[in-house]
């Protein structure tokens, strides 16, 4: 047992290290701009481009204690997992404070992000089809989903350091296999 937690420890060590190599190189900040303005030209259910379509119900009283609106300079909030508490649109007109953890909008005509404009924001190509029958698990979808480029770069830090650093730990762990045993019970067996 004791052999498994220090295997665990290890390969927890080169997750963090592949994380923090990842996150020193990162040097720009794509914004709002860079990532969905150009689909402000397609229609909205459009065969051009797949899951271009937004939320229309009601927003959470959670979501209405906080100003939601992002300007095209800024980068994103956080992409929710449901249709509820996406980003807004930043073509919508800014929130107004009316009291404490309490904003309204100024304007009638509100937008939400569209499933697509969420899965740019995500690193998701636009090849890339979200299957749903409801909008809002589109939404949940891409919300719940690793950002694409974030999941690559993770991925291949942990291949460059695990090739990099080969501890005595890591080879003893390449060297353990799991054997089946007929009772479908296993084992630890150092030989195989």
């Amino acid at each position: 047992m004791e052999n498994f937690e220090i295997i665990n420890l290890n390969i927890i060590k080169l997750i963090l290290v592949s994380i923090y190599n990842f996150t020193a190189k990162v040097k720009k900040l794509t914004n709002l701009h860079d990532c969905i303005k150009k689909l402000q030209e397609i229609n909205f259910n459009s065969p051009q481009i797949a899951n271009h379509e937004y939320y229309k119900g009601s927003f959470s009283p959670i979501y209405m204690s906080r100003n939601r609106v992002r300007s095209w300079e800024e980068v994103s909030f956080t992409i929710q997992a449901s249709g509820r508490h996406s980003p807004l649109h930043p073509s919508t007109s800014p929130m107004i404070k009316k009291a404490t953890d309490k904003f309204v909008f100024t304007e009638k005509n509100v937008r939400r992000l569209t499933v697509r404009e969420c899965a740019r924001i995500q690193t998701f190509p636009d090849n890339f089809v979200f299957k749903y029958q409801n909008i809002n698990d589109g939404y949940k979808m891409v919300g719940n989903a690793v950002p694409v480029l974030l999941a690559y770069k993770i991925a291949s830090e942990l291949k460059k350091t695990l090739k990099v650093e080969k501890t005595p730990k890591i080879r003893k762990l390449k060297e353990l296999t799991i054997q089946p045993r007929l009772n479908d019970t296993y084992e630890i067996n150092p030989i195989c």
